[in-house]
């Protein structure tokens, strides 16, 4: 039996029909009847937080209809719905994502012998404290003595 998605389970992330997937976070009430309703399947509004055959089976069912429509397609219409939904990104998706540019998570620095290397950001960001200067990460080795 799949874990219920209230539980984060079988409906966490959603693979789409170009191969990307969706992560969804629908364990609240509201946004688990605007998913239901977006994909046209009120009759799933009660089995929210199931378990059991009943459950596996609308599991099955909407992983088959996300698989009709790109990951491009599905995200527009889950926001617009209302519902909590975002993409599973690759690496280099992250590093592109406009909120983590906006925010300054992600950025590129010359290296001396890699050129242009992109770097992440700490993820504790504190209005009065301010992380320190980004610096470049050190090459293999570089901690050994030659």
């Amino acid at each position: 039996t799949a874990a219920p998605a209230a539980a984060g389970g079988a409906l966490s992330y959603i693979r789409c029909g170009d191969g990307q997937y969706i992560s969804t976070a629908n364990a609240e009430t509201t946004f688990w009847e605007h998913f239901c309703t977006l994909i046209e399947r009120p009759q799933y509004i009660p089995l929210r937080r199931a378990t059991g055959p009943e459950y596996d089976a609308m599991v099955e069912d909407v992983r088959a209809i996300f698989l009709t429509k790109t990951r491009a397609e599905w995200l527009p219409l889950l926001w617009a719905a209302e519902t909590c939904a975002a993409p599973v990104n690759s690496i280099a998706d992250a590093f592109e994502d406009p909120q983590v540019r906006h925010i300054g998570m992600a950025w590129e620095m010359s290296h001396p012998t890699e050129g242009r290397v992109r770097q992440l950001g700490s993820p504790a960001r504190f209005s009065r404290s301010h992380a320190a200067t980004p610096m470049i990460a050190a090459t293999i080795k570089a901690d050994r003595a030659t």
